[in-house]
């Protein structure tokens, strides 16, 4: 068995990975005086194309052809087993696109509703890695396994930007005028792939405390992801260890996607329970 893996670009990818694998992308499209622009949600220096944008950029789902195409690159490439891991169907169209993608006969691709986005794509995919390598003849079992994953993941965020959520058609304008003014700050979970009010908060500092607050002691691992504002995520680090938590610390960028409909300065806490 050759097994590589398919994601879409709100996957967070560390420098060192033990698996092969591809990237769908989704695409941003920024509208501008002179005419529209549409570019990869991966392209280099994207976040300082958003900032620099005059209008909110528009995002949209990668193609089944997109998803064909890399089947069928893989598969060129002598691959015989592929797991796709996409983000939350409920959040995007992307797992439907990959679904419904022509593969060649050649290959045995198996599709995952990660039913997140970000950190625990990646970490699905390691652990199918791990347990492929024990036992390749059961990959189908172990992806059986992984679609109920999960369940093993919480992600917090902190929506920085109300104005990109109103423009993105994620809030109505009466209740953008009022949060705006009392500078609220919504604070959202993912929950079997929806997203989730948990708490309205005032001022990004009250947001940072709360989400800190909600961290279990025993959490080993914990990724502090924020939307192109690293100040924001060593300030999280600082908080932390001031309350007495003391996980590994992973700081990283969250995907584009995230930052165009919540903001820049938005910000995530991710780990497995």
């Amino acid at each position: 068995m050759k097994l590589a893996f398919v994601f879409d670009s709100t996957v967070l990818i560390p420098e060192y990975v033990p698996f092969d694998y591809c990237i769908v992308p989704l695409h941003i499209t920024f509208q501008e005086e002179h005419g529209k622009t549409t570019v990869p949600s991966d392209h280099k220096n994207i976040y300082q194309s958003i900032r620099e944008a005059s209008n909110i950029p528009k995002t949209a789902q990668p193609s089944p052809q997109a998803f064909a195409e890399a089947f069928a690159d893989l598969a060129e490439k002598g691959y015989d087993t592929i797991v796709t891991i996409t983000m939350s169907s409920e959040l995007s169209g992307t797992y439907n696109s990959s679904s419904i993608a022509e593969v060649p006969d050649s290959l045995n691709v198996y599709m995952i509703d990660s039913k997140y986005v970000s950190y625990p794509i990646y970490d699905m995919a390691l652990r199918i890695h791990q347990l492929a390598l024990e036992d390749e003849k059961n990959v189908s079992e172990i992806v059986e396994q992984a679609r109920d994953w999960h369940q093993d993941y919480q992600s917090i965020i902190c929506v920085n930007s109300l104005e990109n959520l109103r423009q993105s058609g994620r809030m109505n304008r009466f209740t953008y005028l009022i949060g705006s003014k009392l500078h609220i700050k919504p604070v959202v979970e993912i929950k079997n792939g929806k997203l989730s009010l948990v708490k309205k908060i005032r001022t990004i500092n009250h947001a940072i405390d709360y989400a800190i607050s909600t961290i279990p002691n025993h959490i080993k691992v914990l990724y502090i992801l924020h939307c192109d504002d690293e100040k924001v995520a060593l300030e999280i680090k600082k908080r932390l260890f001031k309350d007495g938590k003391k996980p590994e610390i992973i700081v990283d960028k969250l995907t584009p996607i995230i930052g165009i409909h919540g903001g820049i300065g938005s910000f995530a806490l991710a780990y497995r329970k």
